[in-house]
Parts: C-alpha cells; structure tokens; sequence
C-alpha cells in the first residue's frame, strides 16, 4: 500500500481530520463509519474488497467460529500513521533507491488503496515489474478463481525468472 482512496472527501480534509484527533497521540477510536462496517454483520453487497460472494461467506463463518479474528476497520491512529508513511514514501526518493528485483501487483478495480500510485510506485523502482489485475478489487486473494489465477501466473512467472539457483 502506497496510496490510499478517500472515498469522495478532499485529502487535505482527511489529513487535518486525522492530525486533529491524533494530536494526543495515536487514536484508537474508528475512522467515522468503521465502526458500523462489522466484517462478520456486513452483507457481501455493501462490502468493497472483493467480487467473490462465496470466499466472502466463507470469511465471514470463519468470523463467526472466532470473532476474534477480526480486524475490523482502521482507526485514525493507524490512517495518520499511514499518511505519513506515505508521504515519506513520495519526498524521500524511497522507491528509487529499491535494488531488489520487485513484483508490484495492483487490484484494478481497489475502492481502498490507490492503484495509481501502486503502479506509479513501481515504475520509479529500478528493478520492478508491475502487474495490474483488472477486475480485482482490494483482497486479490480472496477473488474469484479467474483473478486469483492471474496473481499467481504473475507470482510464479516472477519467481521462476529471478528465483536464486539452489545447490544442495
């Protein structure tokens, strides 16, 4: 994650929201609305990480076996913290100075994190390759087969090409 989506509010909203209610420190209290999106109450249609129904049930009887599980949403401690990773990521020249061989994949269809800056991210790195999956949204993992089988076609072709030599 390099980038976050909003959502519709201007970042510099955001940004003073998030400063104001961290300013005695870290915030553990919700972002506003987190709160009433309960992973385990959330029906799969007002959800926005992943276009696969059944994988969303299965998660969501998986929370219910063990509601400790669950992450619920962010908090604003952890969206200021993320902003200002963020930022230190664009102003230091971060990317650049990547050597290792990299895979960056982007979820075309991310209403959470900014595929654009995934994707500008990776071509500022020296040794990356970039893949977008068009049709995913923010949990590739938890995608229908089709789009889960483009992550792992992009994992394995990556890892077969710069994978070390193995001697035993």
């Amino acid at each position: 994650m390099v980038g976050i989506k909003p959502r519709g509010v201007p970042w510099w909203l955001v940004e003073k929201i998030a400063d104001r209610l961290n300013r005695n420190g870290p915030s553990r209290d919700f972002i506003w609305g987190m709160a009433q999106r309960d992973q385990l109450k959330l029906p799969f249609a007002l959800q926005i990480v992943t276009s696969d129904a059944k994988r969303y049930a299965r998660n969501q009887a998986l929370l219910a076996a063990d509601p400790e599980l669950r992450l619920n949403g962010p908090t604003w401690g952890w969206l200021g913290a993320a902003l200002h990773a963020i930022e230190l990521l664009e102003k230091t020249g971060y990317a650049e100075a990547i050597k290792t061989q990299a895979l960056v994949i982007g979820a075309g269809r991310d209403r959470v994190c900014d595929t654009e800056a995934a994707r500008a991210f990776a071509a500022r790195m020296p040794d990356a390759r970039y893949v977008e999956i068009a049709g995913a949204q923010h949990e590739i993992l938890m995608e229908r087969d089709l789009l889960r089988a483009e992550w792992w076609a992009a994992a394995d072709a990556f890892l077969k090409k710069n994978a070390p030599a193995v001697s035993g």
